[in-house]
């Protein structure tokens, strides 16, 4: 349900951005072939069939492969197939294209914690927070609910520098 969530998101950034192109020779068929792939990319990934959702994902990138919402999604995508190292590479691209593409570092940190690197899980997942944007709430909450997880294991205690302290009622 939380992928879903940010795959609407990442479409209704992309819908609301000009697509970025590092060729001046892009043309029109292009834009409706990036437009197709990442609309059937998401309609694949809304029915869960992640394998499918991939491949117009992989078609898109194809064709422009600076577009980091689409290797946000694939990265998702590869993360239901349980390809965590390949889906951590996507989010590696993404943020490379775009160093505040948020939801590229909750995934990151969703691969990170899957192969077994708590420490870099729990960086991505802080930047994460750091990055949200108002509207996030529901991610930020599962963000601070992993990183307290995550931290106790490596007894490193979790401090939220954006949490006001609480007064006491005594």
């Amino acid at each position: 349900t939380a992928i879903i969530i940010i795959i609407c998101i990442s479409a209704i950034i992309y819908s609301n951005q000009q697509i970025n192109s590092t060729s001046s020779e892009q043309t029109v068929s292009s834009s409706e072939l990036i437009k197709t792939h990442f609309n059937s990319g998401i309609e694949h990934m809304l029915k869960k069939e992640y394998a499918t959702a991939a491949k117009e994902w992989e078609q898109l990138l194809l064709i422009n492969n600076q577009i980091p919402e689409a290797h946000v999604n694939l990265g998702f995508s590869l993360i239901e197939e349980k390809k965590y190292q390949a889906a951590a590479e996507h989010f590696s691209i993404a943020m490379d294209i775009n160093p505040y593409q948020a939801n590229a570092y909750y995934g990151l940190a969703i691969c990170y914690e899957k192969l077994g690197d708590l420490e870099a899980a729990l960086g991505s997942m802080r930047s994460f927070i750091h990055l949200a944007k108002e509207g996030d709430e529901a991610f930020v909450r599962k963000a601070r609910s992993a990183i307290w997880e995550w931290a106790n294991p490596l007894d490193k205690p979790f401090v939220d520098n954006n949490q006001q302290p609480q007064e006491s009622t005594n």
